[in-house]
C-alpha cells in the first residue's frame, strides 16, 4: 500500500528547500497531499512536481461549506485519508496547521514537525 503523506503548514512560512528535497528522495513511492494554500502547500507542490511525485490536491470547498469552516472540513478529510503528516509548524496555538496536527494526533497518525522559515515574496 502506498503511503499518503499530508503536508500542512502556515501560509506565511516555507521550509528549507534542502529538507523538502531530502523528503522527496526518501519518499519517492509515496503520494503527497496538500490543501493548495499559498506558502508551504505551494512549495510542497513544486518539489513534488520536480521529483515526479504523485500529488493529491484538496482545495477548500468554500462554495459547498458556505462559511469559514471550509478549510477545517477539508483538513479533516485529508487527515482521514493520509497515513502520516508532515507539518511546517511554528508553535502558534491556533489556525489550520495547529488544528490539523491535533486532529492527526487524535487519529493516531504519525506527525513530523519541520522548522519554518519566513516567506520572502
Amino acid at each position: 500500500m502506498r503511503q499518503i503523506i499530508l503536508f500542512t503548514g502556515h501560509r506565511d512560512k516555507i521550509a528549507s528547500g534542502e529538507e523538502l528535497e531530502q523528503l522527496a528522495l526518501e519518499s519517492n513511492d509515496s503520494v503527497w497531499m496538500h490543501g493548495d494554500a499559498v506558502g508551504f502547500d505551494r512549495q510542497v507542490n513544486s518539489v513534488a512536481e520536480i521529483f515526479n511525485i504523485q500529488r493529491i490536491v484538496v482545495p477548500a470547498a468554500y462554495l459547498y461549506a458556505g462559511d469559514k469552516s471550509a478549510p477545517l472540513r477539508r483538513n479533516d478529510l485529508m487527515v482521514d485519508l493520509c497515513t502520516s503528516v508532515i507539518a511546517l509548524y511554528d508553535g502558534r496555538k491556533k489556525g489550520g496547521t495547529y488544528y490539523t496536527i491535533k486532529r492527526a494526533e487524535l487519529k493516531g497518525k504519525p506527525v513530523k514537525i519541520l522548522t519554518p522559515k519566513e516567506r520572502k515574496d
